[in-house]
């Protein structure tokens, strides 16, 4: 064990502008807690400033932007409604253009993970962060100033010589053949889904409102274009024609919009409505965690028929692992990363036969509810490995 405190700080500027990014954040910070003692971590939130400014107009606007970016006080509190159920977690409040004030004023040893560019560029050590190369694959999900910003985003993170976290292997060969960056500098964060013990409790009485059915699948994904509901939507549609499986539903949770390609939804929606299933596909739109974990405790299978990801299974598949869910998942390669995992079957990405066919498969078999004190196990076992890993690379920073 080391001695000395070392002060982690923990860059949450730009991860909580996204459903996943908070999520992300939230696994890094339960891993760091898990370790801290053993690593004798102090660990920093570096808030990013209010952005309240966003509701007004005008110069009323301005003002209130000026006034988050330059005038946001310095200070250190206890306190966090989005962070709260970390116990050793300290939050430090700042506008953007006193960052080394912060880092001079605090001690911050070491910074992890960063998106921003600017924490790279500190003289600490830091270690960033960059998600999948989406817009290589899918450039007509994206407009060309999108491409040409994530790109510049890309190559600018990668001149820093830094190391950098992705989450999959498929994402870091990406990042290796499109943008030729060292491959020791590129560390692979392990495989490692978790649940908050809370969301183990039963919230049955909470979900009884959706008046479930017996038998159903789940898929908890926005419905982007490459997320592939469609697929499912096909397969549900071709297993409801046999009688044994007429009763069986397909629940979506997340907002059924796609602002990139809106006729995507269009094009959901009109088959739904030409192939009469509104009481087979039913969309519950965004609701609250617990009742969305609920719901996916009692699926025959998560059905994750993805066409592209950063990490495997994406969100939904890590949660739907940690509280021991059956998963059918697109055998695209970075979802392959898992194969052997005892919950994971495979189907062909957009083959909607092969899709009924394995969701026949889990029908048949009796659904396995492992005890909360085996999810719990896995959960911390999972938390500590995936801790070990960031304090690990943390160490090798310090001691360039």
């Amino acid at each position: 064990m080391n001695n000395k405190k070392i002060n982690v700080g923990i860059a949450a500027a730009d991860f909580m502008t996204w459903n996943g990014g908070v999520d992300f954040l939230k696994d890094i910070i339960l891993g760091l807690e898990a370790v801290a003692d053993e690593f004798n971590f102090e660990l920093y939130l570096l808030e990013a400033p209010n952005k309240d400014y966003r509701n007004y107009k005008g110069l009323k606007r301005i003002f209130k932007k000026f006034q988050s970016n330059y005038f946001t006080p310095i200070k250190k509190h206890d306190e966090n409604k989005d962070f709260k159920e970390f116990k050793k977690l300290k939050f430090i409040s700042f506008s953007p253009n006193k960052l080394k004030q912060v880092i001079k004023k605090y001690k911050i040893d070491v910074i992890v993970p960063c998106l921003p560019t600017k924490y790279l560029e500190l003289d600490i050590p830091t270690i960033g962060y960059l998600y999948d190369c989406q817009c290589k694959y899918y450039p007509e999900f994206f407009s060309k100033k999108v491409i040409k910003k994530t790109e510049k985003f890309f190559k600018k993170n990668l001149d820093t010589g830094k190391r950098i976290v992705v989450n999959s292997h498929d994402t870091k060969k990406d990042i290796l053949k499109f943008y030729k960056a060292k491959d020791e500098n590129i560390l692979v964060l392990p495989f490692s889904p978790k649940i908050n013990e809370r969301y183990l409790e039963d919230y049955s009485e909470e979900i009884k409102k959706y008046n479930l059915p017996k038998k159903y699948f789940m898929i908890s994904n926005q419905f982007w274009k490459h997320k592939n509901h469609k697929t499912a939507f096909e397969a549900i549609s071709k297993l409801v024609k046999e009688d044994l499986y007429k009763d069986v539903q397909l629940i979506c949770t997340g907002p059924m919009e796609d602002d990139r390609a809106p006729e995507h939804i269009k094009e959901l929606k009109e088959f739904i409505k030409n192939n009469q299933l509104e009481n087979t596909i039913r969309c519950l739109g965004m609701i609250p965690k617990a009742e969305q974990l609920e719901i996916m405790k009692h699926a025959q299978a998560l059905i994750q028929p993805t066409l592209f990801e950063g990490d495997p299974g994406a969100g939904a598949g890590w949660s739907a692992i940690s509280l021991g869910v059956p998963c059918i998942f697109s055998d695209i390669s970075v979802n392959l990363e898992i194969q052997g995992h005892p919950l994971v079957t495979y189907f062909k990405a957009l083959d909607v036969d092969d899709l009924t066919e394995k969701m026949k498969e889990a029908l048949s078999k009796k659904r396995i509810y492992p005890s909360k004190e085996e999810l719990l196990k896995n959960s911390n076992d999972n938390i500590h490995k995936l801790g070990t890993f960031v304090a690990q690379a943390i160490s090798k920073e310090l001691a360039k």
